[in-house]
């Protein structure tokens, strides 16, 4: 897929007994600096919606028919609605740091571990999910596990990933196929893994690639 938008869905998980802390405004832009040299086409259309901190949700935006809400605390996941609710879990959820707003229509999660998971709304209505890998130590694999709607299924489909329904085979929405480049805009060998309702996007990042790398699973609702 090209460096572009698509949306990334989820339904709410509320943990038992986890207290939201309030995201905070970004001191600095260089997560917005990384995204801009690597791939500025993402800051490109990212939307101007409500993006706030102090409160449990960072970003509740209504885009296309689309409701889509982006959690202060990585483990509650990203929440699109169109009809049908998904939910995405974002990668190591439960060691991020509350989100960071980075200006309207993004925010962003400090992995602890060499990465940044950063949700952009796009004006069509899509979320990409952003990954900054920050060095060679960082990991190579970032799960998205999914609470599908009742009745669908994640299967592959040219590269990418659809979520259908089981009775009818239509598509409710679409993870483009993913990619990487890094600083020097180089491409960074990745692709997707399929376990059950699990999307995981491994990016083969090494010596020979210069740091930070950005990659993306982009997902778009069909309504």
């Amino acid at each position: 897929m090209k460096r572009s938008v698509s949306i990334a869905c989820a339904t709410l998980l509320f943990l038992g007994g986890v207290t939201l802390a309030s995201p905070a405004y970004a001191d600095e832009n260089n997560v917005l600096e990384t995204l801009a040299s690597v791939s500025p086409e993402v800051l490109d259309s990212a939307a101007s919606v409500s993006t706030t901190p102090g409160t449990q949700n960072a970003i509740n935006a209504s885009l296309e028919n689309t409701q889509i809400t982006v959690p202060a605390d990585a483990q509650a996941g990203v929440i699109v609605n169109s009809g049908t609710t998904l939910n995405i879990g974002l990668p190591f959820a439960r060691q991020a740091d509350t989100a960071t707003v980075e200006r309207q229509g993004i925010v962003s999660y400090d992995n602890n571990n060499g990465s940044e998971t950063v949700p952009v709304i796009h004006d069509d209505g899509t979320v990409q999910l952003n990954t900054i890998i920050r060095d060679p130590q960082a990991p190579k694999s970032y799960s998205y596990p999914l609470e599908l709607p009742s009745g669908s299924s994640l299967v592959a489909h040219q590269g990418g990933a659809q979520i259908r329904d089981d009775n009818s085979g239509d598509v409710i929405g679409e993870f483009d196929a993913p990619w990487a480049f890094d600083a020097d805009g180089q491409s960074v060998p990745t692709h997707y893994e399929i376990n059950g309702s699990t999307l995981t996007q491994i990016v083969a990042h090494g010596t020979e690639s210069r740091y930070p790398i950005v990659a993306d699973p982009s997902y778009k609702t069909y309504t």
